[in-house]
Protein backbone atom coordinates (compact mmCIF):
# COMPACT_ATOMS: atom_id res chain seq x y z
CA UNK A 1 0.00 0.00 0.00
CA UNK A 2 1.44 3.36 -1.01
CA UNK A 3 1.27 6.26 1.43
CA UNK A 4 0.21 9.50 -0.26
CA UNK A 5 3.14 11.90 -0.29
CA UNK A 6 1.12 14.75 1.17
CA UNK A 7 0.75 12.83 4.44
CA UNK A 8 4.40 13.23 5.40
CA UNK A 9 7.68 14.85 4.51
CA UNK A 10 11.14 13.37 4.72
CA UNK A 11 13.84 15.63 6.10
CA UNK A 12 17.48 14.74 6.61
CA UNK A 13 19.58 16.98 8.81
CA UNK A 14 23.15 17.26 9.97
CA UNK A 15 23.04 17.79 13.74
CA UNK A 16 25.48 18.87 16.44
CA UNK A 17 25.24 17.79 20.08
CA UNK A 18 27.62 19.12 22.69
CA UNK A 19 28.03 19.16 26.43
CA UNK A 20 27.18 22.48 28.10
CA UNK A 21 29.11 24.27 30.82
CA UNK A 22 27.16 22.48 33.56
CA UNK A 23 28.12 19.07 32.18
CA UNK A 24 24.79 18.12 30.60
CA UNK A 25 24.03 17.57 26.94
CA UNK A 26 22.66 20.76 25.42
CA UNK A 27 19.90 21.19 22.87
CA UNK A 28 20.94 19.62 19.54
CA UNK A 29 21.70 22.15 16.82
CA UNK A 30 20.76 21.62 13.19
CA UNK A 31 23.77 22.47 11.03
CA UNK A 32 22.31 21.85 7.57
CA UNK A 33 18.89 20.82 6.25
CA UNK A 34 16.05 20.13 5.68
CA UNK A 35 17.12 18.84 2.28
CA UNK A 36 18.64 15.37 2.29
CA UNK A 37 22.06 16.23 3.70
CA UNK A 38 24.34 14.99 6.44
CA UNK A 39 25.20 11.42 5.48
CA UNK A 40 28.70 10.13 6.18
CA UNK A 41 29.67 13.04 8.49
CA UNK A 42 33.26 13.43 9.63
CA UNK A 43 34.37 15.91 12.31
CA UNK A 44 37.67 17.63 13.08
CA UNK A 45 38.24 20.12 15.90
CA UNK A 46 40.99 22.71 15.47
CA UNK A 47 43.18 24.43 18.08
CA UNK A 48 40.66 27.24 18.51
CA UNK A 49 37.79 24.77 19.10
CA UNK A 50 36.31 25.58 15.70
CA UNK A 51 34.44 22.62 14.23
CA UNK A 52 35.02 21.36 10.69
CA UNK A 53 32.65 18.80 9.14
CA UNK A 54 32.58 17.02 5.80
CA UNK A 55 29.43 15.20 4.68
CA UNK A 56 27.35 13.98 1.75
CA UNK A 57 24.45 15.92 0.27
CA UNK A 58 22.20 13.19 -1.15
CA UNK A 59 19.72 15.70 -2.58
CA UNK A 60 22.31 17.09 -4.99
CA UNK A 61 24.80 14.17 -4.85
CA UNK A 62 27.57 16.51 -3.70
CA UNK A 63 30.36 16.66 -1.14
CA UNK A 64 29.72 19.43 1.38
CA UNK A 65 31.73 21.11 4.12
CA UNK A 66 30.58 23.03 7.18
CA UNK A 67 32.62 25.05 9.65
CA UNK A 68 31.62 26.64 12.93
CA UNK A 69 33.57 29.75 13.89
CA UNK A 70 32.40 30.89 17.33
CA UNK A 71 28.64 30.16 17.20
CA UNK A 72 27.96 30.69 13.48
CA UNK A 73 27.89 27.86 10.95
CA UNK A 74 28.83 28.25 7.28
CA UNK A 75 28.09 25.46 4.78
CA UNK A 76 29.36 25.11 1.23
CA UNK A 77 29.56 22.63 -1.62
CA UNK A 78 33.10 21.35 -2.22
CA UNK A 79 32.61 18.99 -5.17
CA UNK A 80 29.56 18.69 -7.43
CA UNK A 81 31.13 16.73 -10.31
CA UNK A 82 28.86 13.69 -10.41
CA UNK A 83 27.65 11.61 -7.48
CA UNK A 84 30.47 12.42 -5.06
CA UNK A 85 30.99 12.64 -1.30
CA UNK A 86 30.37 9.15 0.02
CA UNK A 87 32.53 7.92 2.95
CA UNK A 88 33.88 11.43 3.54
CA UNK A 89 36.75 11.71 6.00
CA UNK A 90 38.25 15.01 7.17
CA UNK A 91 41.56 15.93 8.84
CA UNK A 92 43.33 19.22 9.55
CA UNK A 93 46.93 20.13 8.83
CA UNK A 94 49.24 22.20 11.07
CA UNK A 95 47.65 25.39 9.74
CA UNK A 96 44.20 24.07 10.64
CA UNK A 97 43.23 23.80 6.96
CA UNK A 98 40.85 20.96 6.05
CA UNK A 99 41.71 17.98 3.87
CA UNK A 100 38.96 15.57 2.79
CA UNK A 101 39.07 12.07 1.30
CA UNK A 102 35.90 10.74 -0.30
CA UNK A 103 34.44 8.33 -2.83
CA UNK A 104 33.07 9.25 -6.25
CA UNK A 105 30.26 6.79 -6.95
CA UNK A 106 29.24 7.93 -10.40
CA UNK A 107 30.49 8.06 -13.05
CA UNK A 108 34.00 7.25 -11.84
CA UNK A 109 33.82 4.85 -8.86
CA UNK A 110 37.17 6.02 -7.55
CA UNK A 111 38.96 7.75 -4.68
CA UNK A 112 39.04 11.55 -4.59
CA UNK A 113 40.73 14.15 -2.41
CA UNK A 114 40.02 17.83 -1.69
CA UNK A 115 41.87 20.37 0.40
CA UNK A 116 41.39 24.04 1.21
CA UNK A 117 44.56 26.04 0.49
CA UNK A 118 43.31 29.14 2.30
CA UNK A 119 41.73 30.64 -0.81
CA UNK A 120 39.96 27.89 -2.72
CA UNK A 121 39.39 24.15 -2.85
CA UNK A 122 41.84 21.98 -4.76
CA UNK A 123 40.30 18.70 -5.98
CA UNK A 124 41.89 15.68 -7.58
CA UNK A 125 41.34 12.00 -8.28
CA UNK A 126 43.78 9.95 -6.22
CA UNK A 127 43.16 6.37 -7.36
CA UNK A 128 41.28 5.19 -10.44
CA UNK A 129 43.38 2.09 -11.01
CA UNK A 130 40.49 -0.39 -10.61
CA UNK A 131 36.90 -0.47 -11.80
CA UNK A 132 35.71 0.33 -8.26
CA UNK A 133 38.13 1.70 -5.68
CA UNK A 134 37.97 4.21 -2.83
CA UNK A 135 35.11 3.14 -0.61
CA UNK A 136 35.48 3.21 3.19
CA UNK A 137 38.24 5.80 2.95
CA UNK A 138 39.92 7.49 5.91
CA UNK A 139 42.44 10.33 5.86
CA UNK A 140 45.23 11.52 8.17
CA UNK A 141 47.80 14.30 7.75
CA UNK A 142 51.47 13.55 8.39
CA UNK A 143 54.14 15.72 10.00
CA UNK A 144 54.92 17.33 6.63
CA UNK A 145 51.25 18.28 6.16
CA UNK A 146 50.93 15.64 3.43
CA UNK A 147 47.81 13.44 3.26
CA UNK A 148 47.68 9.70 3.73
CA UNK A 149 44.55 7.70 2.92
CA UNK A 150 43.50 4.15 3.75
CA UNK A 151 40.67 2.73 1.65
CA UNK A 152 38.96 -0.33 0.23
CA UNK A 153 39.62 -1.66 -3.26
CA UNK A 154 36.29 -3.39 -3.83
CA UNK A 155 37.39 -4.72 -7.23
CA UNK A 156 40.21 -6.79 -5.75
CA UNK A 157 38.89 -6.93 -2.14
CA UNK A 158 42.09 -5.43 -0.75
CA UNK A 159 43.10 -2.79 1.80
CA UNK A 160 44.95 -0.03 -0.04
CA UNK A 161 47.01 2.91 1.14
CA UNK A 162 47.88 6.13 -0.67
CA UNK A 163 50.44 8.64 0.57
CA UNK A 164 51.45 11.96 -0.95
CA UNK A 165 55.17 12.86 -0.82
CA UNK A 166 54.88 16.47 -1.96
CA UNK A 167 55.21 15.60 -5.64
CA UNK A 168 53.14 12.51 -6.35
CA UNK A 169 50.86 9.92 -4.81
CA UNK A 170 52.37 6.57 -3.85
CA UNK A 171 50.25 3.42 -3.53
CA UNK A 172 50.53 0.21 -1.55
CA UNK A 173 48.42 -2.87 -0.97
CA UNK A 174 48.59 -3.23 2.80
CA UNK A 175 46.59 -6.44 3.12
CA UNK A 176 45.19 -8.76 0.45
CA UNK A 177 44.41 -11.83 2.57
CA UNK A 178 40.72 -12.59 2.23
CA UNK A 179 38.15 -9.83 1.79
CA UNK A 180 39.80 -6.99 3.69
CA UNK A 181 39.71 -3.21 3.89
CA UNK A 182 36.18 -2.17 4.77
CA UNK A 183 35.43 0.07 7.77
CA UNK A 184 38.93 1.57 7.69
CA UNK A 185 40.36 4.22 9.96
CA UNK A 186 43.87 5.67 9.87
CA UNK A 187 46.01 7.62 12.33
CA UNK A 188 49.66 8.73 12.33
CA UNK A 189 51.93 8.45 15.37
CA UNK A 190 54.71 10.73 16.66
CA UNK A 191 57.26 8.84 14.51
CA UNK A 192 55.24 9.69 11.40
CA UNK A 193 54.20 6.05 11.01
CA UNK A 194 50.70 5.07 9.93
CA UNK A 195 48.27 2.82 11.81
CA UNK A 196 45.12 1.39 10.19
CA UNK A 197 42.13 -0.54 11.52
CA UNK A 198 39.77 -2.43 9.24
CA UNK A 199 37.56 -5.48 8.87
CA UNK A 200 38.14 -8.93 7.42
CA UNK A 201 34.63 -9.31 6.07
CA UNK A 202 34.55 -13.02 5.27
CA UNK A 203 35.49 -14.00 8.82
CA UNK A 204 34.12 -10.86 10.53
CA UNK A 205 37.43 -10.18 12.28
CA UNK A 206 38.90 -6.92 13.54
CA UNK A 207 42.32 -6.30 11.98
CA UNK A 208 45.07 -3.77 12.59
CA UNK A 209 48.04 -2.76 10.46
CA UNK A 210 51.02 -0.73 11.65
CA UNK A 211 53.93 0.52 9.56
CA UNK A 212 57.14 0.02 11.55
CA UNK A 213 59.37 2.12 9.32
CA UNK A 214 60.20 -0.60 6.82
CA UNK A 215 57.16 -2.90 6.55
CA UNK A 216 53.55 -3.33 7.58
CA UNK A 217 52.86 -5.41 10.67
CA UNK A 218 49.39 -6.96 10.45
CA UNK A 219 47.44 -8.42 13.37
CA UNK A 220 44.02 -9.87 14.01
CA UNK A 221 42.83 -8.16 17.20
CA UNK A 222 39.43 -9.76 17.76
CA UNK A 223 37.92 -12.83 16.10
CA UNK A 224 35.36 -13.77 18.77
CA UNK A 225 32.18 -14.08 16.74
CA UNK A 226 31.00 -11.50 14.22
CA UNK A 227 33.16 -8.49 15.11
CA UNK A 228 35.15 -5.73 13.50
CA UNK A 229 32.61 -3.57 11.71
CA UNK A 230 32.54 0.24 12.07
CA UNK A 231 36.09 0.52 13.39
CA UNK A 232 37.39 3.80 14.81
CA UNK A 233 41.02 4.26 15.83
CA UNK A 234 42.81 6.64 18.19
CA UNK A 235 46.41 6.76 19.41
CA UNK A 236 47.13 7.81 22.98
CA UNK A 237 49.95 10.06 24.15
CA UNK A 238 52.33 7.06 24.05
CA UNK A 239 51.27 6.13 20.48
CA UNK A 240 49.38 3.08 21.77
CA UNK A 241 46.27 2.20 19.73
CA UNK A 242 42.69 2.21 21.02
CA UNK A 243 39.83 0.92 18.87
CA UNK A 244 36.06 1.06 19.08
CA UNK A 245 34.05 -1.30 16.88
CA UNK A 246 30.89 -3.31 16.60
CA UNK A 247 30.62 -6.87 17.82
CA UNK A 248 27.91 -8.17 20.07
CA UNK A 249 27.15 -4.63 21.12
CA UNK A 250 29.79 -1.91 21.26
CA UNK A 251 33.31 -3.20 21.85
CA UNK A 252 36.66 -1.61 22.70
CA UNK A 253 40.22 -2.86 22.18
CA UNK A 254 43.45 -1.41 23.50
CA UNK A 255 47.16 -2.25 23.43
CA UNK A 256 49.18 -1.75 26.60
CA UNK A 257 52.58 -1.99 24.92
CA UNK A 258 52.90 -5.76 25.10
CA UNK A 259 49.45 -7.29 24.55
CA UNK A 260 45.94 -6.54 23.35
CA UNK A 261 42.83 -6.46 25.52
CA UNK A 262 39.22 -6.40 24.36
CA UNK A 263 36.07 -5.61 26.29
CA UNK A 264 32.37 -4.96 25.87
CA UNK A 265 31.42 -1.32 26.42
CA UNK A 266 27.67 -1.54 25.80
CA UNK A 267 26.02 -4.97 25.72
CA UNK A 268 22.58 -3.69 24.75
CA UNK A 269 21.14 -5.49 21.72
CA UNK A 270 21.44 -3.78 18.34
CA UNK A 271 24.01 -1.13 19.30
CA UNK A 272 27.50 -0.37 18.05
CA UNK A 273 26.98 0.77 14.50
CA UNK A 274 28.66 3.95 13.23
CA UNK A 275 31.16 4.11 16.09
CA UNK A 276 33.50 7.08 16.40
CA UNK A 277 36.29 7.26 18.97
CA UNK A 278 38.34 10.15 20.31
CA UNK A 279 40.69 10.55 23.26
CA UNK A 280 40.78 13.65 25.43
CA UNK A 281 43.94 15.29 26.78
CA UNK A 282 44.01 12.74 29.62
CA UNK A 283 43.84 9.81 27.16
CA UNK A 284 40.29 9.02 28.29
CA UNK A 285 38.19 7.47 25.48
CA UNK A 286 34.91 8.96 24.29
CA UNK A 287 32.75 7.01 21.84
CA UNK A 288 29.66 7.94 19.85
CA UNK A 289 27.60 5.21 18.19
CA UNK A 290 24.15 4.20 17.04
CA UNK A 291 21.31 2.28 18.70
CA UNK A 292 19.60 0.43 15.85
CA UNK A 293 16.61 -0.66 17.96
CA UNK A 294 15.58 2.80 19.17
CA UNK A 295 17.23 4.64 16.27
CA UNK A 296 19.08 7.06 18.54
CA UNK A 297 22.63 8.28 19.05
CA UNK A 298 24.49 6.95 22.11
CA UNK A 299 27.65 8.05 23.88
CA UNK A 300 30.09 6.18 26.13
CA UNK A 301 33.06 7.43 28.10
CA UNK A 302 35.44 5.74 30.50
CA UNK A 303 35.37 7.06 34.07
CA UNK A 304 38.56 5.53 35.51
CA UNK A 305 37.06 2.14 36.43
CA UNK A 306 33.92 1.70 34.35
CA UNK A 307 32.08 2.88 31.28
CA UNK A 308 29.25 5.40 31.52
CA UNK A 309 26.56 5.29 28.82
CA UNK A 310 24.43 8.29 27.87
CA UNK A 311 21.83 9.20 25.24
CA UNK A 312 22.62 12.76 24.08
CA UNK A 313 19.55 12.93 21.85
CA UNK A 314 16.62 10.62 22.61
CA UNK A 315 14.58 11.65 19.57
CA UNK A 316 14.15 8.68 17.24
CA UNK A 317 15.62 8.53 13.73
CA UNK A 318 18.80 10.32 14.80
CA UNK A 319 22.37 9.06 14.93
CA UNK A 320 22.71 6.85 11.87
CA UNK A 321 26.20 8.08 11.17
CA UNK A 322 28.24 9.73 13.95
CA UNK A 323 31.56 11.50 14.39
CA UNK A 324 33.03 12.73 17.68
CA UNK A 325 35.69 15.13 18.92
CA UNK A 326 36.68 16.84 22.14
CA UNK A 327 37.13 20.54 22.78
CA UNK A 328 40.11 22.01 24.62
CA UNK A 329 38.02 21.70 27.79
CA UNK A 330 37.81 17.92 27.16
CA UNK A 331 34.06 18.18 26.59
CA UNK A 332 32.76 15.97 23.79
CA UNK A 333 31.15 17.16 20.59
CA UNK A 334 29.13 14.77 18.41
CA UNK A 335 28.05 15.28 14.81
CA UNK A 336 25.39 12.92 13.50
CA UNK A 337 22.89 12.36 10.76
CA UNK A 338 19.16 12.72 11.37
CA UNK A 339 16.23 11.39 9.37
CA UNK A 340 12.86 12.82 10.35
CA UNK A 341 9.49 11.67 9.06
CA UNK A 342 7.32 14.63 9.97
CA UNK A 343 3.85 15.84 9.13
CA UNK A 344 3.73 19.46 7.95
CA UNK A 345 2.20 20.75 11.16
CA UNK A 346 3.34 23.82 13.16
CA UNK A 347 4.38 21.49 15.98
CA UNK A 348 6.76 19.55 13.78
CA UNK A 349 8.20 22.64 12.16
CA UNK A 350 8.97 24.06 15.60
CA UNK A 351 10.60 20.82 16.66
CA UNK A 352 12.87 20.87 13.65
CA UNK A 353 13.92 24.49 13.81
CA UNK A 354 17.50 25.53 14.49
CA UNK A 355 18.11 26.71 18.06
CA UNK A 356 19.35 30.25 18.52
CA UNK A 357 22.80 29.23 19.71
CA UNK A 358 25.14 26.23 19.87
Amino acid sequence: MKIPKQFFTISLFLILALVTVDGFWGTPVIIDGPDAVGENPSLAVDVWDSLHVSYYDSTNSNLKYAVRLSTAWACETVDDSGDVGYYSSIALDSNNLPHIAYYSAFPDYNLKYAYWNGVSWFIETVDSDASDVGQCCSIAIDQNDFPRIAYFDSTNRDLKYASFDGVKWNFEIVDSTGMVGEYTDIKIDSNNHSHITYTEFQKYDLKYAKFNGSAWEISTIDSAGMVGEYTSLALDSNDLPRISYKGEGLRFAYFNGSEWFTEIVDSKDFVGQYTALTLDSNDKPHISYYDWEYETVRYAYFADFFWIIQVPDSVSMRGKGTSIGTLSSNKPVIIYHCLLYTSPSPRDRTRSRMPSSA
